[in-house]
């Protein structure tokens, strides 16, 4: 597992990334494998996070939805 922690692009579909593309690699995703909320502290005004675990094209990957929308590549799985 590498730990990626970088800003990309998202193309969802029926509510799942879709697509993920980051500098020049694209993953296209085959199978959504699991998805879970992280929502700590509300009262502080941190962000919830909607993550998803998929198998790719280019193998097994971690996204997160931040709060503003932003899509970051969590992790590379091995």
């Amino acid at each position: 597992m590498k730990r990626v922690d970088r800003p990309v692009e998202a193309i969802i579909k029926k509510g799942w990334p879709s697509r993920i593309e980051r500098e020049s690699k694209v993953y296209t995703t085959r199978q959504v494998i699991d998805f879970w909320i992280v929502q700590t502290r509300w009262w502080a005004k941190e962000e919830k996070r909607i993550y998803f675990r998929l198998w790719t094209d280019g193998g097994t990957i971690e996204v997160y939805r931040s709060g503003n929308n932003l899509w970051v590549l969590s992790k590379l799985f091995d």
